[in-house]
């Protein structure tokens, strides 16, 4: 009896324990797995080509996380900064330069292993980020696409998001892709099968290899204020030569703020010679090695005169890659040109006064001759006879004079008291409207509503400023700098800096800068 128990009990083990095993052994091979000895493709003549890792990982993830579950998930890996993926459902990770392949590997595979997210390495493919997107394959004979693929597939299961034909090369792009195999050791098998030519990654670059773009600093300015024009060109290939003898020229041809569509000519508005001035020559060509870049840049300065949005169209820049002339276009730029008083409200303009002049008047010494005085009508009313009947009125007109005065004086007094709580009243409402519109900032990641939440602020602490007033308005004004402490106004500097990254067209807002933001904003309000 007791051993037919023992048996028992053995079964129900074995039932109960081993599929829990054999399933975490299952869940744990389905998983893509990264090796630092996997980093490496073939080219053209069969050269084995090692392939180099940036700091970053792009993570995918399996399904939709709420805002704390991605902090929670992230926190664990400790990432240096967060950029936007390409699409909702991804991210870029970037990491301290200290972090070596064998670790960003391994935090991909853990991430992996979560099955939360799936994680791939980014490549430095000449000079430029990339990530892995498929395969590309030259057979030795015409094959078709089912037949190249049922050929691959002896190597290992994957699945395919779709195929293309490139100029006699089948480019598979991969969808999932199982244990032992992650997507450069399925190219490399593909490469040395016997009906293949050659097999190499398909990589997706995540930027160009050379970038142009205009800006104008400050974006927002006054009629006639100085303002600066900038183009600055990046180039990360290094086989690329920039035609510096090409470069356009502010002022000249589509060169400068426009109204319209260029691709309509007829519709575009050039502004008047005396509305638009260019302040000297450009600056110097300057070029700045970094480390996996040059960057060039050249400068402008202008006034202009004219009301309204302007628009910079996009220049052209030539530049010669292995002896070809080529040629990008980079970003175009919006500015705005307002009146002197900005964007002030008749009820934010100051009360006119006036001014005194003094004059200087020669002295004049005259004897005055007075003519005879003549009787007239009430000079009975003021003689002695009638003196206590003119004084008793009199008496009566000064009580009613002196009630009139009383009640002009408290009349006076309870508007005063009523201006009073109004305004403290509505300070009162602001400062709850500066609440309200911090935390839907803070909810809609907003910059606009922190800039909106900062100029409210801002009027309140210093009612004679402009409804949106700048930071030329702001760092010029005496009151400002003598009412605010040498720390608050430096942190209303920074404040006001990272609110103008808007304005650029590459603008991210990360969790870090927005969280900076909000805890700068708060600590300026705190003033109020």
């Amino acid at each position: 009896m007791e051993r037919d128990m023992r048996r028992f009990f053995w079964l129900i083990s074995l039932l109960v324990f081993v599929p829990i095993s054999i399933s975490a052994e299952g869940n744990e091979k389905n998983f893509p797995q990264w090796h630092t000895r996997d980093l490496y493709y073939y080219d053209a003549n069969s050269t084995m080509v090692q392939l180099n890792l940036v700091p970053k990982l792009f993570v995918r993830f399996n399904r939709d996380l709420t805002a704390q579950e991605r902090v929670s998930f992230f926190s664990e890996f400790s990432p240096a900064a967060q950029k936007p993926g390409l699409d909702n459902s991804s991210t870029f990770l970037e990491f301290n330069d200290s972090t070596n392949s064998s670790e960003l590997l391994e935090m991909a595979n853990k991430m992996a292993r979560s099955g939360l997210a799936v994680a791939f390495p980014v490549f430095l493919v000449e000079n430029i980020e990339a990530i892995l997107e498929g395969i590309a394959v030259e057979p030795k004979v015409v094959l078709s696409a089912e037949r190249m693929l049922e050929r691959m597939k002896k190597y290992g299961n994957f699945s395919l998001l779709r195929t293309a034909s490139e100029n006699g090369t089948w480019v598979f792009f991969t969808d999932e892709i199982s244990p032992p195999l992650n997507l450069l050791v399925l190219t490399n098998l593909v490469h040395n099968d016997s009906w293949v030519r050659r097999a190499y990654p398909r990589f997706r670059f995540l930027h160009d290899p050379i970038i142009a773009n205009l800006t104008v600093e400050p974006v927002s300015g006054t009629v006639g204020e100085v303002r600066a024009v900038a183009l600055t060109i990046k180039i990360f290939d290094p086989a690329i030569t920039l035609s510096e003898n090409e470069l356009p020229e502010f002022g000249k041809g589509l060169f400068l703020p426009i109204q319209g569509s260029t691709i309509t000519s007829s519709s575009v508005q050039y502004p008047p010679g005396y509305l638009f001035e260019l302040l000297g020559n450009s600056t110097k060509l300057q070029m700045k090695q970094e480390k996996r870049s040059r960057t060039y840049t050249i400068s402008w300065k202008f006034k202009h005169h004219a009301l309204g949005e302007w628009t910079i169209p996009p220049q052209p820049v030539s530049y010669v890659k292995n002896g070809v002339p080529q040629e990008i276009k980079s970003s175009d730029f919006t500015l705005v040109v307002n009146s002197q008083i900005g964007a002030l409200n008749i009820a934010d303009m100051p009360f006119p006064y006036s001014l005194t002049y003094p004059l200087k008047t020669p002295e004049v010494i005259s004897e005055t001759a007075l003519p005879p005085i003549p009787s007239y009508w009430f000079d009975f009313w003021v003689s002695n006879k009638n003196a206590n009947l003119v004084a008793q009125y009199a008496g009566w007109a000064g009580a009613l004079l002196g009630a009139l005065g009383v009640g002009t004086i408290g009349t006076f007094i309870a508007g005063r008291i009523r201006i009073t709580y109004d305004k403290r009243a509505s300070r009162r409402r602001l400062t709850e409207q500066i609440e309200k519109i911090l935390e839907g900032a803070l909810s809609r990641r907003s910059y606009a509503d922190y800039a909106k939440a900062l100029s409210c602020i801002l009027t309140v602490l210093f009612p004679h400023l402009s409804s949106r007033p700048t930071w030329e308005e702001i760092k010029n004004d005496e009151l400002i700098r003598e009412t605010l402490t040498s720390e608050k106004f430096e942190l209303l500097e920074r404040v006001f800096g990272e609110l103008s990254r808007r304005h650029s067209k590459d603008f991210t807002a990360s969790a870090e800068s927005l969280a900076e933001l909000d805890k700068n904003i708060r600590k300026i309000r705190e003033a109020t």
